[in-house]
């Protein structure tokens, strides 16, 4: 099922579920809660980490090299973003 389409475009924001989805969450016994597409502030902590990176690392971006920013978006994590206290469970991001 890799790649399959899970969720199908609807009309006025309606976005029925795929079947085999369906099937899926009632296999593993969970509920399939749907969020609109680009839309972070309804995603919750899904969204949070992006919102984060973009926030705190694009920010200070410095360069259009792509090796070059890798490297920035690297030592960026591991000197500032694995510090960080976490919200909710109170401990480094490292840990």
């Amino acid at each position: 099922m890799v790649g399959e389409l899970v969720f199908a475009r609807g009309i006025d924001g309606d976005a029925p579920l795929n079947r085999t989805y369906c099937k899926l969450a009632g296999h593993y016994d969970f509920r399939v809660d749907p969020a609109p597409p680009r839309a972070p502030k309804k995603k919750g902590k899904v969204e949070r980490a992006i919102l984060y990176v973009k926030g705190n690392h694009f920010v200070t971006w410095e360069t259009k090299d792509l090796q070059e920013g890798r490297k920035q978006l690297t030592r960026w994590n591991v000197e500032i973003a694995a510090k960080r206290i976490h919200g909710t469970t109170g401990k480094r991001s490292s840990q």
